[in-house]
């Protein structure tokens, strides 16, 4: 049985453990047989979190790395940093992993399988990047339920009629979602998440607590427009075959402006329309000029296509079966 220890740093839940779990979900279903822990500086706020389909993942802190037994990979997720206690052990651990952030900048992106700063002869470590982009890693292909409107309709005791109209998925950021609340369409039925425990219902606004990964894909799928958020829910949104609008992550400073230009080039080399990048950019300057017509016709199916066929566990796999 192979054996991977994952190290992460907890800064933003839903995030870092958002994608650590669906890491490993995604590794589980090729390799049921893995053997995997977690050492984390947050065991709480990952308990918080696993659901029982991840009942086999362990949790340890951060102070136990002296008493570490090393396993036959490390996989290190983010800006953990690589402890120079592990790295002084003498040990035969077959290698190891750095899975940097997703990205679009060329720079970034060219980092792949790149060796780290700490590798060595004894510890080699190549970073993996998790990105769309053709010299990327790839990104985690996402598993989903299978409901059709209706039955998500059935699902949550809502009306069937509302199946006949077309739908917005809405994951965003509280400030961002008070401005796009109210330019959403009339007609369209509205699905958003606002962390509630419950189900409630405010005119053409259904309100849902958090869900599933497979169940949430799903809505992504039957949706006719999703907004998503972070980069857990953009990459799933890239997967979903519909069309999509990013509310970017926030600095210090305000949005990323450099993240930005590197996603409007990634968006370049699958031709998408000057429409559809202007609306991007209204909807993380808080402009709100809209063309919801236009994204409703937009044709997202052959862009999905392609960035299906960069799976990052191929090639976790890949980079694994070599050090075999």
């Amino acid at each position: 049985m192979t054996s991977i220890d994952v190290f992460v740093r907890v800064q933003d839940n839903l995030w870092d453990i958002g994608f650590t779990l669906e890491l490993i979900d995604a590794w589980k279903q090729r390799h049921p047989f893995t053997h995997i822990q977690i050492y984390t500086d947050n065991p709480s706020a990952f308990q918080n979190f696993l659901w029982t389909s991840f009942s086999f993942v362990s949790l340890w802190s951060e102070l136990e790395y002296e008493n570490w037994k090393h396993w036959d990979f490390a996989w290190f997720l983010f800006n953990f940093p690589i402890p120079e206690s592990i790295l002084k052990k003498p040990w035969t651990l077959q290698g190891a992993l750095h899975f940097d952030y997703l990205a679009f900048d060329s720079w970034i992106v060219g980092m792949h399988w790149v060796e780290h700063i700490c590798s060595s002869v004894k510890f080699p470590v190549h970073h993996i990047v998790n990105s769309p982009c053709i010299w990327g890693g790839g990104t985690l292909i996402p598993r989903t339920e299978h409901l059709k409107k209706e039955e998500w309709c059935d699902f949550f005791r809502t009306d069937s009629i509302l199946s006949q109209a077309s739908w917005v998925s809405v994951f965003m950021y509280p400030e961002g979602w008070e401005y796009v609340s109210r330019l959403l369409p009339k007609n369209a039925v509205v699905w958003c998440f606002d962390a509630s425990s419950v189900y409630r219902k405010e005119g053409n606004i259904h309100y849902l607590p958090y869900q599933s990964f497979e169940l949430y894909q799903n809505l992504l799928e039957i949706s006719d427009i999703n907004i998503v958020r972070g980069e857990v829910s953009l990459v799933r949104a890239m997967h979903a075959w519909k069309p999509f609008l990013w509310d970017m992550y926030k600095e210090k400073w305000g949005w990323n402006k450099d993240e930005y230009n590197a996603f409007c080039n990634w968006m370049d080399t699958y031709s998408f329309d000057e429409r559809y990048k202007e609306i991007m950019w209204n909807i993380n300057q808080r402009t709100w000029v809209i063309s919801w017509d236009f994204l409703l016709e937009y044709d997202f199916k052959k862009i999905s296509k392609e960035i299906k066929q960069r799976n990052l566990i191929d090639t976790i796999d890949a980079y694994m079966g070599f050090w075999k």
